[in-house]
């Protein structure tokens, strides 16, 4: 009996932990990923590119990585780049995805993926955290192993 409880109580926290993550590929730790260029783009959400792009470096920077964004082309010394796509209603992130793509040899390879969906006990922590706690949710899954 107190193992089927023991069980019971642990989905409990592990289904609560990953509330809104629907899916997990993170990025495997790396010497040589200290710095990743992210690429701005534009969303349905109520705050510009600039606000979301931002939000990202600030979650980044709590794994002790840095970046920096560009628009169009990637730039020749890049990597490494985030891109995402998100889809809400307003200030808030419904369907998500951020995927971390490593560059070499002229070959685009992904390494690391994470997506988000807005649902069920998810809904009442992102209304209480906001967008940039999103975006924190999703590069601290990305990133778990930094």
């Amino acid at each position: 009996m107190k193992k089927l409880a023991f069980l019971l109580a642990s989905s409990v926290v592990l289904t609560a932990c990953s509330a809104g993550i629907s899916t997990s590929e993170p990025v495997e730790k790396r010497a040589d990923l200290t710095k990743i260029c992210i690429q701005e783009r534009p969303t349905h959400l109520n705050v510009t590119s600039q606000d979301i792009v931002q939000f990202i470096q600030e979650s980044l920077a709590k794994k002790n990585i840095k970046s920096e964004t560009f628009k169009g082309s990637l730039p020749e010394h890049c990597n490494n780049y985030l891109k995402y796509a998100f889809g809400g209603k307003r200030d808030l992130i419904v369907r998500g995805k951020m995927e971390l793509i490593e560059v070499k040899d002229q070959k685009r390879t992904g390494i690391g993926v994470v997506g988000y969906k807005y649902r069920g006990d998810e809904k009442e922590s992102a209304q209480q955290v906001g967008l940039k706690g999103q975006i924190d949710k999703m590069v601290s899954e990305l990133f778990q192993n930094y």
